[in-house]
């Protein structure tokens, strides 16, 4: 994947503080899972693109 762009520290800021807000993420090796997940949510299957 060549088409990716880095983060301005700005954006870097944002992007996390909406990780940390939204999801509860609270990163950990012990406890799972490390985030929340609001309800209602959709789950999509992405395989046939990674091949996995």
């Amino acid at each position: 994947m060549k088409n990716w762009l880095k983060l301005s520290n700005a954006d870097y800021e944002k992007v996390w503080n909406k990780i940390y807000d939204e999801l509860k993420f609270e990163p950990s090796t012990t406890d799972f899972p490390s985030f929340k997940v609001p309800s209602p949510f959709i789950i999509y299957d992405v395989s046939l693109i990674w091949r996995i």
